[in-house]
């Protein structure tokens, strides 16, 4: 009976703590996109989940799907006449594929574009004609580079950057935030075995969208992609039977 027990509780902890390299990891998590505007930050998220290639405990590298985040048309009405003509955003993208790894005696880091666009909605809703809603394209941000847009005279330049489980400084010296942060932690809290399950991972990344008209200099944003790293469900069901069949066998005893 002892040892039938001792083989259950060994089996149990093996599946929780067991380290496994290249394990595929199912995750849920938000990306949420930010602009400074005015005296405040602005920001819309969109839910996502999907199943992660993660060199673990610690995450060596992380492989995340395309698609996992992604929108069409989710919409932010402000509603606040001190942010006029500004009236809200509404997002339409998809995540491309991520990779990511340790920098050289730095954090996680690596690229995962947003394929697709922000409509930054001005002088009405987002529902509205969109003879003066400016588009954004997104393409940048998470890797790098710039890319160009035109609407009615305004020229803009929006510059993104790769993401970072670090501290960034925002471009600019002027705004409400001067830096923005990630990290990665498991279950205990401990950066070593983040990669594993109820381990969590923030990443974040920069841009800045310039414009021809020239007034209150460039426009910050960012992204900031969080993930929560979740038990496979047949693991967890496996768990939980070797758990009710311990309390059965000691309950009969």
């Amino acid at each position: 009976m002892r040892s039938w027990m001792q083989a259950m509780v060994a089996l149990c902890g093996a599946m929780v703590s067991a380290p496994a390299e290249a394990a595929t990891l199912p995750f849920t998590g938000q990306l949420l996109i930010a602009v400074e505007s005015v005296d405040r930050i602005l920001g819309l998220g969109v839910a996502g989940a999907g199943v992660a290639t993660v060199d673990a405990p610690s995450i060596a590298s992380l492989t995340l799907p395309a698609g996992a985040f992604s929108t069409a048309e989710r919409r932010a009405a402000f509603g606040d006449p001190n942010l006029a003509p500004l009236d809200g955003i509404q997002l339409t993208f998809a995540n491309g594929a991520g990779h990511f790894q340790p920098t050289t005696g730095g954090p996680l880091g690596g690229t995962m574009p947003l394929l697709g666009i922000a409509k930054v909605c001005l002088f009405g809703t987002c529902n509205a004609p969109p003879t003066a809603n400016l588009t954004v394209p997104l393409a940048p941000v998470g890797v790098g580079g710039q890319a160009s847009g035109s609407k009615i005279g305004l020229n803009l330049t929006v510059i993104g950057g790769p993401w970072t489980a670090g501290t960034l400084m925002l471009p600019g010296n002027i705004g409400l935030l001067e830096t923005i942060s990630g990290f990665a932690h498991g279950p205990a809290s401990a950066t070593s075995t983040a990669g594993q399950p109820n381990g969590a991972l923030q990443l974040v990344t920069p841009m800045t969208v310039n414009t021809n008209l020239g007034v209150d200099g460039p426009n910050r944003g960012f992204a900031i992609l969080t993930l929560h790293f979740v038990p496979e469900v047949g693991s967890a069901l496996l768990l939980a039977s070797g758990i009710a069949l311990l309390g059965a066998r000691r309950r009969s005893c």
